[in-house]
């Protein structure tokens, strides 16, 4: 989000933040009183636009302690369904969650359905919970069999050329995930406050994020997360990281520019090193790595505080 921040308007003008998730957030926020009622059963903790709730995956790297936001109410008798039908319980969880909310919109040719055949009940919730990241399960009927995860952070651009260094910055991410034993999970509550920083003023040179030190440690290991359906990188986790404090200890505050550069008080090299070794390994093609190259020095000048690159 501070990479991407272009809501300049806001930018001390109307109010002193850079970034309009925020607003969108509270635009959309519907809640009744009782669900805003801290004190109520029924107490949702966020707008329906808003950074997410909790980590889905059952990855090895992802320990119950870094699910440490308050849970929504759920339906219980949802959630039973769906673990007795075999779904793990942060996605049973997630997708209980979800459907606390009201339904935004209904369509007269849409109440009645055969709910086996047709998912367009559930599509009514889960494309109306606008969350940072958003799980998308495969749609059969458009011959889909991809399970995705939508990014939503990003602020669009003034320009296609500044889009794509984005959007290939982002995909370089999730195939560093994928094919290497990279780790960058922190507690969704630390995600939230990064959220929060991330909306102020020049957050991009002047915020500090919370960020894992160690999150690199492993790049020259292997990910196994594809053989093993995504569920395990395949290493033995040490004993200190299952203990809360020891692995919490490993998150420190940094800004973008020691994310992406690296930090020698910690020992940290940087994302760009990876990212640019990454690019020599895995991309034949010299023209689609020049333009690749082009998009990450664009990402490397903005982090720097150039904005006019």
């Amino acid at each position: 989000m501070a990479l991407t921040a272009t809501s300049s308007i806001f930018k001390g003008k109307l109010a002193s933040f850079d970034a309009r998730f925020n607003i969108i957030s509270m635009a959309v926020d519907d809640r009744t009183d009782e669900e805003r009622d801290t004190s109520s059963s029924k107490y949702i903790y966020k707008s329906r636009y808003s950074p997410v709730y909790s980590y889905i995956s059952q990855h090895e790297y992802i320990q119950d302690f870094h699910n440490d936001y308050p849970k929504m109410p759920i339906d219980e008798k949802i959630l039973k369904e769906l673990l007795d039908e075999g779904i793990s319980e942060r996605l049973a969880l997630h997708i209980s969650n979800i459907l606390v909310r009201d339904p935004l919109v209904i369509f007269n040719q849409k109440i009645n359905m055969n709910d086996v055949k047709d998912r367009s009940h559930f599509e009514n919730f889960n494309s109306t919970n606008w969350n940072s990241l958003r799980f998308k399960p495969p749609k059969i009927e458009d011959n889909d069999n991809c399970f995705k995860i939508e990014i939503r952070p990003c602020e669009l651009q003034l320009t296609p050329f500044e889009n794509c260094a984005i959007m290939t910055l982002c995909l370089i991410y999730a195939q560093l995930v994928m094919k290497n034993d990279v780790n960058f999970i922190i507690p969704i509550t630390q995600v939230d406050e990064n959220f929060k920083r991330a909306h102020n003023q020049d957050a991009i040179v002047n915020e500090k994020f919370y960020f894992r030190i160690d999150s690199l440690k492993n790049y020259k290991k292997k990910s196994e997360l594809i053989e093993n359906d995504f569920l395990s990188n395949g290493n033995d986790l040490p004993k200190e990281y299952l203990n809360m404090k020891d692995n919490l200890s490993k998150i420190k505050e940094l800004t973008l520019k020691q994310i992406f550069f690296g930090c020698e008080d910690y020992e940290y090299e940087g994302l760009l090193s990876v990212i640019y070794d990454f690019i020599e390994s895995n991309i034949k093609n010299e023209e689609v790595k020049r333009i690749v190259n082009m998009h990450i020095k664009f990402i490397e000048e903005r982090v720097m505080g150039n904005m006019n690159y």
